[in-house]
């Protein structure tokens, strides 16, 4: 029988310990759930964006229907309004646009000026307001 020689040698370092993989996984996911964080709340600003951009579309649609009229064929009474339902291409849900004639009466008192104002909802939510006059130029 041969004998066993043991032989002791000093440990080489040539990998990481428990400690450093424990450490470097907690400081990679502390920096990705950042990372993950900010790219949520982009994709949130970016919707709200696109609604935001849908509101406006359908507030100058209203209005664009509404430059077409006389003005003397528009309500005159303060506090008149009309509302609309403005599909935009790409929304699930309709815009509502509230558009109220002649909140300020001295911007009414010549029968050919209307003053105009819009607000534009999307589920419920005001997006988007306008105030505008029309007149008759002849």
């Amino acid at each position: 029988m041969i004998p066993l020689k043991t032989q002791y040698t000093e440990a080489v370092p040539n990998g990481f310990s428990l400690i450093e993989a424990v450490a470097a996984l907690s400081l990679l996911s502390i920096i990705s759930l950042s990372f993950f964080g900010s790219i949520i709340l982009l994709a949130r600003q970016a919707t709200e964006n696109e609604i935001r951009g849908g509101a406006i579309q359908a507030g100058q649609r209203v209005l664009d229907e509404l430059r077409l009229e006389d003005p003397e064929s528009l309500p005159s009474a303060s506090g008149a309004s009309v509302d609309y339902e403005v599909a935009i291409a790409g929304r699930k849900h309709p815009f509502m646009v509230d558009v109220h004639f002649c909140e300020d009466p001295s911007l009414c008192e010549v029968k050919t000026t209307r003053q105009i104002e819009i607000e534009v909802l999307y589920q419920g939510v005001k997006r988007f307001s306008a105030e505008t006059v029309f007149t008759r130029l002849r």
